[in-house]
């Protein structure tokens, strides 16, 4: 990862499962990608762990693509795509990247700002992505900035579960794109809402 990120360079990820046992740790960087031929699975065996976790801002122009993300059991507090804060400016937050087909499974959240202080994401598109078993899609808010121009297209959320919470939930939200947005709760799930827009606190 270190070497990819300071060198702007995308990892080509053959086919295959691979095992991990932590989250994995993004710098701050720019202008890389990770990648395969759609037969890569990521499996993460720690309960509780997040998969991906970018949480430096000023991380920006990369990309994800053609990914199977995945826990044996499904999480409470885990998510495949992390951005918990760590440090740098805060409102700057995480911005111009790409999330592109890709299956998450068992996840708590497929993409997840919270935390203490939530640094913004903006300028991102999410295309082509199925979440199966997961307890919500996106969870984004900020504590000192927004969340601007966000792209939803072709999102597909499917959960067993009988209990789940907000499906999409954006603080302080601006120029958001839906697109090809499908939910299915099966039929023992209660109603819940797809979506929150607010300027959360």
């Amino acid at each position: 990862i270190n070497y990819i990120t300071a060198n702007h360079l995308t990892l080509w990820i053959p086919k295959g499962t691979y095992k991990i046992t932590d989250k994995l740790e993004f710098p701050v960087s720019n202008s890389w990608g990770i990648d395969s031929d759609k037969g890569a699975i990521i499996s993460q065996a720690t309960s509780g762990k997040s998969i991906f976790h970018i949480g430096h801002a000023d991380t920006w122009d990369f990309t994800f693509s053609n990914l199977t993300l995945q826990w044996t059991s499904q999480q409470t507090s885990a998510s495949a795509f992390d951005f918990t804060y760590i440090d740098g400016v805060l409102s700057n937050g995480v911005y111009e990247f790409e999330l592109r087909n890709i299956t998450v499974t068992n996840a708590y959240r497929v993409i997840d700002n919270f935390g203490t202080d939530m640094m913004s994401v903006w300028g991102a598109t999410f295309r082509q992505m199925i979440a199966s078993d997961c307890d919500s899609f996106c969870y984004l808010n900020g504590t000192d900035g927004a969340n601007p121009n966000l792209h939803f297209d072709h999102i597909y959320w499917f959960t067993s579960r009988t209990t789940a919470n907000t499906v999409i939930t954006i603080g302080r939200p601006d120029g958001l794109l839906f697109n090809n947005i499908e939910f299915n709760a099966g039929t023992d799930l209660p109603l819940v809402a797809w979506l929150m827009m607010a300027p959360l606190s």
